[in-house]
Formats: C-alpha cells, structure tokens, sequence
C-alpha cells in the first residue's frame, strides 16, 4: 500500500506471509524488531517514504507486515510466501505448483491411497510400501 508501513499480500493464493527478501532491484531488506523500534523510534511509521530498508512482522496476521520507512508508489517488493496449490489437475497436466523435491512423493501418496482402496492382499502391501516412501521423501525434503 501506498504510503503506508502495514502492507498486506494481494495475491489471491496466498495463504501466509512468511518474509521479505529484497527490493525489486535486488537490494537486501532486513528484519526488524519490531518493539524495538517503537521504543527507539516512536514515530518510525510516520516517517517520510523512501525505499524499504527494514521489514517487521504484524502480531496477529498471517498475511500483513511492516516496512521501514513507508512505502513508496514505486516501490516493489520480493517476498516469501506460502500459496495455495491448484486444486484440480488434469491427466498429464505437470504438478507446477508443488515443489520438484515433493513430487516423486506426491506421485506415492496418490498411488498408495488408490490401492488401498482394493481389497486384494497384494495391493495393500505395495500400498503400504508405497505410502511408507512417500513419508520418507516428504521428511527428507522438508
């Protein structure tokens, strides 16, 4: 937002903030304390925009934080966020919104709860195993 310390991701799949990175250009923005700067800078969110130098987090909101000093109209940020997968895919289609290291993983995890639903011996055992690997990768990956 425009002129304002607290902004707020707009991006309609996102589900949690988690950090900034960098100004658009590449230039660095460190975490700030942000009780810190209230003892030390009472009016710090009154201060005139200029390119974020700091960023806080806001008590209470997954999707909002603080920037020092206030934003600027042109200002555009690089954060980290946690987004919403696509719902649906379609046969074939690529698993672009979940990450390389869990896509083998994920592959398992549906293979497994398909054969499970079987009632024959031999499904629930590669079942069983296939759900195991997929646990596996999924805590090696994290």
């Amino acid at each position: 937002t425009t002129g304002a310390a607290e902004q707020t991701l707009g991006a309609a799949t996102a589900l949690r903030f988690l950090e900034v990175q960098s100004l658009s250009t590449g230039v660095a923005v460190t975490r700030m304390d942000v009780p810190t700067m209230d003892a030390f800078s009472p009016s710090w969110r009154a201060a005139a925009a200029a390119a974020a130098v700091h960023w806080g987090e806001v008590p209470g909101s997954k999707l909002g934080f603080l920037v020092y000093p206030k934003a600027p109209a042109s200002q555009t940020l690089r954060v980290k966020y946690v987004r919403a997968p696509k719902q649906t895919y379609t046969l074939g289609e690529s698993l672009t919104d979940v990450p390389d290291a869990f896509q083998s993983g994920m592959v398992d995890y549906v293979v497994s709860r398909t054969l499970a639903k079987d009632d024959m011996e031999a499904n629930q055992a590669t079942a069983l195993a296939l759900y195991q690997s997929f646990a596996d990768k999924v805590k090696g990956a994290a």
